[in-house]
């Protein structure tokens, strides 16, 4: 065989095997003509969410840094250095810090590696880690960071891996055109653009504006007010965390003890922290669990109720033949038997096909048995 081919044919290989070496883009940036000039600023500590990027991050997490901030300061001192400084929230205590990271300038972005590794021995061996973000502006002249990471090799013609490669969209705190974070005598309250004060320093913590609501910190409990300092939700919750969901109104995943639940930014209650995890986000539903039962709720409240002995998911499948329209559907378990529910909360009994020659079982579910779930 041409040895010239096979080479060919063994490198194409490794092109092609499990997102190994591609190639990411860079058409989300924009030309950076200044760029020290144009990234140094003030940011909001999470990103908000696009179409590929569903879920807020905090930026400690991009920079592989462990806890969270409301805020930071991006600057790039050196030229081939990049510094990010901010309050660091843990309980009560907050501390500022300063992070410097190593990298160069590209015509579009700065670029840091956390990590790169790169091992190859043609056609036998292959060894690939990478994890780096690029960091620049987009149209709109908005923080952009994408992160980029690979795992992945070969032996021989063994190969395995991922490439993985999301943009997170930081917001200046000039363009959230709310009231900003301020820190006074080791108190914690808003100001202006112009550093007038409007809500006063009160707080052990605060979070910045969104959505026209902000959760506040104090004596180790969070709540939540509005951007004239009233209170929305009360200093009683043990956790808050924003959900910032791409398209859909956000809401609040709040922890009670050790029971968690979910509110609206004006406050209202749509799940009591009754639950032992709300979590596990698929598209616009959450995965409950209650003493080990299993439903499903959305950002309006409970869908499926906790009564199902396993988690399960919803699909699109051949349902549509048996009701006539596209419905999503999941296969759920109660005491050991068999049902269908659906995304719209109803429940249906399940009968096995016949015919089949896998040792799995498998169901269809009966239309007119449809019942609606009751809510708990």
């Amino acid at each position: 065989m041409n040895y010239c081919r096979l080479i060919g044919l063994g490198f194409a290989f490794l092109f092609t095997s499990c997102g190994t070496y591609r190639f990411s883009k860079t058409r989300k940036f924009s030309k950076l003509n200044n760029g020290k000039e144009v990234l140094t600023n003030q940011y909001a500590g999470y990103s908000g969410t696009n179409k590929n990027t569903y879920y807020a991050v905090n930026i400690l997490n991009l920079f592989n840094l462990k806890g969270e901030c409301n805020s930071f300061n991006l600057s790039f001192e050196d030229v081939d250095k990049a510094k990010i400084s901010y309050w660091q929230y843990n309980d009560t205590l907050t501390q500022w810090k300063e992070q410097t990271f190593k990298g160069k300038w590209k015509k579009k972005y700065f670029e840091i590696y956390f990590n790169k590794h790169q091992l190859f021995v043609p056609l036998f061996f292959s060894n690939i880690d990478i994890d780096r973000i690029r960091i620049g502006v987009n149209k709109e002249q908005e923080l952009i960071i994408t992160h980029f990471e690979e795992r992945g090799g070969n032996i021989l013609f063994l190969a395995g891996g991922y490439a993985e490669e999301n943009p997170y969209i930081f917001k200046s705190t000039a363009q959230l055109n709310a009231p900003l974070p301020m820190q006074e005598n080791g108190k914690w309250g808003f100001q202006d653009a112009r550093n007038s004060i409007v809500i006063p320093a009160q707080f052990d913590y605060v979070y910045p504006f969104q959505n026209g609501a902000a959760i506040v910190s104090h004596n180790k409990k969070y709540g939540l007010i509005n951007r004239e300092g009233k209170f929305l939700a009360d200093l009683i919750y043990d956790k808050m965390e924003y959900f910032d969901r791409h398209g859909l109104q956000p809401v609040y995943n709040i922890k009670s003890g050790s029971k968690y639940g979910m509110m609206d930014t004006l406050g209202n209650l749509k799940i009591k922290p009754v639950y032992d995890s709300l979590a596990n986000r698929w598209n616009e539903k959450f995965l409950i669990i209650n003493e080990g039962k299993y439903g499903y709720a959305c950002r309006d409240g409970i869908i499926i109720p906790a009564i199902y002995d396993a988690p399960f998911w919803f699909n699109y499948s051949s349902d549509q033949l048996i009701f006539g329209k596209k419905l999503m559907m999941g296969q759920a378990k109660k005491n050991g038997i068999t049902y269908f529910v659906d995304e719209d909360g109803y429940e249906y009994d399940a009968k096995p096909l016949k015919g089949v020659v896998f040792s799995t079982t498998q169901y269809v579910p009966v239309k007119n048995t449809k019942r609606k779930l009751v809510a708990e």
